[in-house]
């Protein structure tokens, strides 16, 4: 097996007609239409996509030049060729037909974050001529695959939208530890290969999170706040009357309190909640089953009854600033993970059970 570059320009056409071919009948190119409607627009994509494993020297082949297989690791991505990718993807597919491409793809996207948080080698695609097939050109890329990722004592990542595909790597020795599908039917399959004895840094989630993150911002955010509105540098949106800056010091009360009491509950139930996290099994009970991030919502409640204590109006615009920062990083972290752990069971709770605001659950 070896690296393919510096190749003239005609072999490059030709391995990008072998992997198009390919790909033709693959359910990632559902939303290209039937397979006969699709067959050039999915060769177009797949001329971009071996253009840009190539340029990131991800591409290697067998001897005889009939089987290809994309390795990448994820400490070593090249960003440019990429974005230049990207780029040509959007101007070669037809927009409404990438726009349903992308929406679905989001849906089944991610399913691998239970170890993409260390160092992995991604398996950017495996491919093996139409007149070769059946041959164990596969199982000799997937060897390959899995020599390489044990010189640098990584896992091996990769995915599949083939069942067939996903059973075969199964056979040679790859585990299929998630799936998730679409809801125009299309299936991802996770798959992992590890040497045996290889230890994983990471094989439950964070225990603390984004939170320490998160706490530290608001909290200084607060109490810069704070400061200015004391002396005098935010000036406007200050209340004078006493009867509604008596109003504003109850609701603040109220709210701090509320916080304290959620963040207390939530902390003293550190101990049984690590123990979820290190057993891989989800939390809905006590506090948790008010509100699911009952920690960070404490702080961020704590921080706004003490905004509204100050009576400044200018300020209170910081406690939407504070949802909205952590409603993006719940989504954008934790929540994939959870989600990618937990699938249904995850889904039904985030349903019955609010983010951020302290609520009864609904039924």
């Amino acid at each position: 097996m070896k690296l393919v570059e510096n190749i003239p320009p005609k072999e490059l056409v030709r391995i990008k007609r072998i992997i198009g071919e390919a790909f033709i009948t693959n359910e990632l190119f559902y939303e290209f239409g039937a397979v006969e409607e699709r067959k050039d627009l999915v060769i177009k994509y797949m001329d971009i996509f071996v253009d840009y494993v190539y340029e990131s020297k991800a591409l290697y082949q067998n001897a005889d030049a009939t089987a290809f297989i994309g390795l990448e690791y994820s400490d070593k991505q090249a960003i440019l060729p990429k974005l230049k990718m990207l780029w040509r993807l959007l101007l070669a597919i037809p927009f409404p037909v990438m726009k349903k491409y992308l929406r679905h793809v989001k849906q089944i996207k991610d399913g691998n974050s239970r170890y993409t948080s260390q160092p992995y080698l991604a398996i950017l695609m495996v491919c093996v001529s139409k007149d070769n097939q059946g041959k164990g050109y596969a199982r000799e890329l997937v060897d390959f695959s899995k020599q390489v990722a044990c010189e640098r004592q990584v896992p091996i990542l990769f995915d599949t939208d083939m069942k067939d595909y996903a059973e075969m790597y199964q056979h040679m020795g790859c585990e299929l530890y998630n799936s998730k599908t679409a809801s125009n039917g299309v299936t991802r399959y996770n798959l992992v290969w590890r040497e045996k004895g290889l230890k994983m840094a990471k094989e439950h989630l964070p225990i603390y999170g984004v939170g320490p993150f998160y706490g530290v911002g608001i909290i200084a955010a607060t109490v810069i706040g704070i400061v200015l509105s004391v002396i005098g540098v935010i000036k406007s949106g200050r209340i004078e009357n006493a009867s509604l800056i008596a109003g504003f010091i109850v609701i603040g009360l109220v709210i701090f309190l509320l916080g304290f009491f959620v963040w207390k509950a939530a902390a003293l139930g550190s101990k049984s909640i690590d123990k979820y996290i290190k057993s891989n099994t989800l939390c809905s009970a006590g506090v948790y089953s008010i509100v699911r991030n009952p920690c960070y919502s404490g702080i961020m409640l704590m921080c706004t009854g003490l905004l509204f204590m100050v009576h400044n109006l200018c300020l209170l615009i910081l406690p939407v600033v504070y949802w909205l920062v952590m409603t993006i990083l719940m989504k954008c972290s934790e929540e994939k993970w959870l989600r990618d752990l937990y699938g249904q069971e995850y889904v039904e709770y985030c349903n019955k059970v609010n983010r951020c605001i302290p609520w009864f659950p609904k039924k």
